[in-house]
């Protein structure tokens, strides 16, 4: 069954029309309905008290977590987690953290990589000089 979408009724200061649609049941649209401004005002309250909180993050004076280790980057990452469920932590800040820990870690990594792979190549080079 086709919906019928019908033009807003209200007249804009300019004196156009509103080109939104209007609510069903209603000529007028979201905006310029009475039946929905309280909850419209009500709305934009609630996101203005949300967006003007302060976002949870770590004292500047606390601790750094050791992250010179694979070990040590994944307990720093349970304690993250741990941080961020008790509220301590924003999750955006335990998002962005938590991929810059990951890049960190493939950092670690590679580092050990080539470690290792320097040695056997010098074990290698000893070999072929007592051959």
């Amino acid at each position: 069954m086709p919906t019928e979408s019908r033009q807003c009724n209200a007249v804009k200061a300019d004196g156009q029309r509103c080109r939104a649609q209007a609510r069903p049941g209603s000529a007028l649209c979201a905006f310029h309905d009475l039946a929905v401004e309280g909850r419209r005002r009500e709305g934009r309250s609630r996101g203005g008290r949300t967006s003007c909180r302060k976002v949870a993050v770590l004292a500047a004076d606390a601790p750094d977590f050791p992250l010179a280790t694979p070990a040590e980057v994944r307990a720093a990452l349970a304690s993250l987690v741990n941080l961020t469920l008790k509220g301590k932590v924003d999750a955006r800040i335990a998002n962005a953290a938590t991929y810059t820990a990951a890049t960190l870690l493939r950092s670690v990594d590679a580092d050990d990589f080539n470690r290792r792979l320097e040695a056997l190549e010098a074990t290698e080079a000893a070999r072929r000089v007592k051959d």
